[in-house]
């Protein structure tokens, strides 16, 4: 018995040893505001249920928002313009503006702080929020003074960079092995009888469709459609496997997807060119807001070349 007791004493040592060790090397979460990273001196943001938590005092400040603490009830008050946000410890519901909202996850205090869920309260102040796993980090941008690029969002997060130095339109996921297999690039309106047109926000091109450059994409696509982009994914799949055909007053060119709205964002394009490269046009946040219906048609037969990078790189295996 006194052995039993002695290795279940050991066990539970060794556990508490080894669990703070495995958790400590978890990198840590970098949150930018307006392109600035906001310092946390003690108390560092933190994920739990898959949800990004930050101590909420040192982003709404950054986001020119004030912060109140209610002792007597345990209560944030969050004020930004006409924007109230209320919430209490340890409850997965908060007030905005009077109105009740639910969260999936509950709000709690740590370290003399108060966690809330990032997006809820950025999205809710005004401000878009971007993910990027890679580099662990976490973009938010005030939309008082109208909404930020994509283009300018992506250069913010330091997992893509200048193509060029020269070069300010066009950017490129680090590059694995010096390969540049996806550029993102600007996308400037343009005039058509003196009037100026924005047919899109960024352009993607993808020289490769390995699993690699797969798996970037849809880390790419999920900035742009945080809620839909695995329908963009499919969509791009669908395309290189030649099984859509882009359908304009009758007549196909190319195999390809148009005007697809998704998020309620601006359109999804994508053209797969005889160059040998596809190309997705994303469109501008926000920028239309009603659901449009796009036409196509199916292709009976499948271009060589296509069927040719369709074998090379198992696509019909995704």
């Amino acid at each position: 018995m006194k052995r039993l007791v002695f290795f279940i004493i050991l066990v539970v040592l060794i556990f508490n040893i080894i669990v703070p060790v495995d958790a400590a090397k978890e990198p840590g979460l970098t949150v930018k505001v307006n392109s600035k990273v906001v310092s946390f001196p003690d108390a560092k943001p933190c994920t739990e249920n898959g949800r990004t938590f930050v101590p909420v005092r040192f982003v709404v400040t950054a986001m020119s928002a004030t912060v109140d603490w209610i002792g007597s009830t345990s209560t944030v008050v969050i004020k930004k313009g006409s924007i109230e946000i209320q919430f209490k410890l340890g409850e997965s519901k908060a007030t905005v503006n009077g109105k009740e909202i639910i969260l999936d996850v509950k709000t709690f205090g740590r370290n003399g702080r108060s966690y809330v869920p990032l997006r809820f309260i950025s999205e809710t102040l005004g401000a878009t929020v971007d993910w990027f796993g890679d580099s662990r980090t976490v973009v938010i941008n005030n939309t008082d003074k109208g909404i930020v690029s994509l283009y300018d969002r992506l250069l913010q997060s330091g997992e893509y960079v200048l193509l060029n130095p020269d070069n300010k339109k066009d950017l490129t996921i680090k590059p694995k092995d010096n390969n540049f297999k996806i550029i993102v690039s600007k996308m400037e309106p343009d005039e058509v009888d003196g009037v100026k047109i924005a047919y899109g926000d960024i352009s993607i091109r993808i020289f490769d469709y390995g699993k690699y450059t797969r798996s970037k994409l849809k880390s790419l696509l999920s900035i742009c459609y945080p809620k839909q982009y695995y329908e963009a994914y499919h969509y791009f799949m669908q395309t290189l496997r030649e099984e859509l055909w882009e359908h304009i007053n009758g007549y196909s060119q190319y195999p390809g997807i148009n005007d697809i709205y998704l998020d309620n964002k601006w359109f999804f394009t994508i053209k797969y060119t005889n160059d040998g490269y596809a190309i997705i046009s994303i469109g501008m946040y926000g920028a239309k807001k009603e659901q449009s219906k796009f036409r196509y048609k199916l292709n009976p037969g499948k271009n060589p070349y296509i069927q040719e990078e369709i074998d090379k790189y198992n696509l019909d295996d995704e």
